[in-house]
C-alpha cells in the first residue's frame, strides 16, 4: 500500500466555495492523511464551517486553528453583488466535529497548531497547502522554541515540511488576492524566507477550472454532501429543460429581479416559469410534468417533457445555470450545451421540429431542507435565446 501523504491545509474559507471543495478533497482522497486545518480569515463562522465539513466527511477529530480576535461578520459581496454567503449556514445546519456550533473560541491558535503538528511528524514528511492568505505561515516562521519543539519556526519548517504548495501569483505579471488581500508584507516574508521547496499554483492555472461535476463520481461520503445535492438538482433541471444545458444569469443574483408572472408559467405539473415572454424562443416548451411535484428527497423523480424547436440547435450553444440555497449561491457557471445535454441522453445537433424527453432521476436522501432557486438561461452561439426558465422548490425533512 502506498504511503499516505501528510497534509495541512491553510485556507481563507469565507467567501468563495472552492475552499469548501478543497476541504472535501482533503478529507476524502484515500492517499492523504489530513493532519490539521488552519483558517487564515478570523471569522468564527469560517472555523465552524471547516469543522462541519470535516465532520460530515468522517473527520470530526481534525484540529482547527484560527487567528484572534475572532469576528462574527458573514461574507458580503460588495464587489460584484453576485456571490452568496455560505459559511454560517453550513456551520449551523451541519454542526459537528471539533468545533460544533457556538464553539469557535475552542479553536487552536494557528501558530501553536502548526508547531504541534510539525513536531509530531517525521522529518520531511509534511505538505502544506496554502490556499489563502499567508499570515499564519508568517507567524510560524517567526515563532520561537516552545513545549512542542526546541527548534524555532524556520528550523521546524525546514526540518518537517517537504513542500509548501501556494495558490497565489498571477503570471507573468499582475496582482493575486492571496498575496495582497490581507497583509502583503506577511506574504512577502513567507515567500522570501521560507528556505524550502515552494510550488506555486497561479491564477493562470485555476481561472479556467470548473468544480462540482467530477465530485459526483467520487465514492463513499462524498456523494452525500450538500454540494453534491446541488449537483443532483442541476441534473434534474437540465433534464426538465429538455436537456438544453444552462448557466447562471446575472439578473438573478440580486434576488427576485426576475419577475415571475403567472402568465409565464410553463404548462404542465411542474414548478417552472419562463423568465419573460417566450413567444420568440427557439424552443417552444409545450409541457413539462414532474412526478412527484414538488420533488422529494430520497425518491425517484420522473420527468416528461415535450416541445418544438423552430430551428436546429447545433454546436456552440451556451448554457448558463445558477442554483441557490436560500441566499447561498451553490452553482453559478457557464457550460457548453452539447457537453451538458448528454446528461439528458441527448446529442447535438438538436433537430428542428418536435422533441420529447422522458427521464428518471434518483434524488439523494441527503438533500438539505430549505428553499432552492434555479435560473436557466440558454442561448445560441450567436446569442439568440433558446429558452430561459426559473423555479423555486422547497425541500422538507
Amino acid at each position: 500500500m502506498a504511503t499516505r501523504k501528510n497534509l495541512i491545509i491553510d485556507t481563507d474559507l469565507h467567501s468563495d466555495v472552492d475552499d469548501a471543495g478543497a476541504l472535501l478533497l482533503g478529507a476524502t482522497i484515500p492517499n492523504l492523511k489530513l493532519l490539521g486545518v488552519n483558517v487564515n480569515h478570523p471569522c468564527s463562522y469560517s472555523a465552524l464551517c471547516a469543522s462541519a465539513i470535516l465532520a460530515h466527511y468522517g473527520h470530526g477529530d481534525i484540529p482547527i486553528g484560527i487567528p484572534r480576535p475572532l469576528n462574527h461578520q458573514t461574507f458580503f459581496d460588495n464587489w460584484h453583488y453576485a456571490v452568496g454567503e455560505y459559511t454560517s449556514k453550513v456551520a449551523y445546519h451541519w454542526s459537528g466535529g471539533s468545533l460544533p456550533w457556538g464553539k469557535a473560541e475552542d479553536a487552536w491558535d494557528p501558530v501553536v497548531l502548526y508547531r504541534k503538528l510539525l513536531s509530531e511528524a517525521e522529518d520531511g514528511s509534511v505538505t502544506i497547502a496554502s490556499i489563502g492568505f499567508l499570515d499564519n505561515l508568517s507567524g510560524l516562521l517567526n515563532s520561537a522554541a516552545d513545549e512542542y519543539s526546541e527548534l524555532n519556526g524556520r528550523e521546524l519548517a525546514k526540518a518537517k515540511v517537504a513542500e509548501l504548495a501556494v495558490m497565489g501569483g498571477k503570471y507573468p505579471q499582475g496582482r493575486s488576492w492571496n498575496f495582497w488581500g490581507s497583509k502583503p508584507e506577511l506574504a512577502e516574508h513567507v515567500l522570501s524566507t521560507w528556505g524550502g521547496k515552494i510550488t506555486f499554483i497561479g491564477n493562470d492555472v485555476g481561472k479556467d477550472v470548473l468544480i462540482g461535476g467530477p465530485l459526483m463520481a467520487m465514492p463513499h461520503r462524498a456523494k452525500t454532501g450538500p454540494f453534491t445535492a446541488a449537483m443532483q438538482l442541476t441534473t434534474l433541471f437540465v433534464a426538465a429543460l429538455s436537456a438544453v444545458s444552462v448557466s447562471a444569469s446575472p439578473s438573478w443574483m440580486g434576488g427576485d429581479q426576475v419577475v415571475v408572472k403567472e402568465d409565464y408559467k410553463v404548462p404542465g405539473d411542474n414548478p417552472l416559469y419562463f423568465c419573460d415572454d417566450p413567444a420568440d424562443d427557439i424552443l417552444k416548451i409545450e409541457k413539462v410534468d414532474l412526478s412527484p411535484n414538488p420533488p422529494k428527497p430520497g425518491e425517484k423523480l420522473s420527468i416528461k417533457a415535450t416541445g418544438n424547436f423552430k430551428e436546429e440547435v447545433g454546436e456552440g450553444f451556451k448554457m448558463h445555470l445558477q442554483v441557490k440555497y436560500g441566499l447561498i449561491t451553490l452553482i453559478n457557471q457557464n457550460a457548453d450545451g452539447c457537453d451538458t445535454i448528454k446528461k439528458g441522453d441527448l446529442e447535438c445537433p438538436l433537430n428542428k421540429g418536435e422533441m420529447s424527453l422522458t427521464k428518471d432521476v434518483d434524488l439523494p436522501r441527503e438533500i438539505p431542507p430549505g428553499q432552492y432557486g434555479v435560473l436557466a438561461d440558454v442561448t445560441t452561439k450567436e446569442g439568440d435565446k433558446i429558452t430561459c426558465l426559473t423555479a423555486k422548490i422547497a425541500f422538507h425533512r
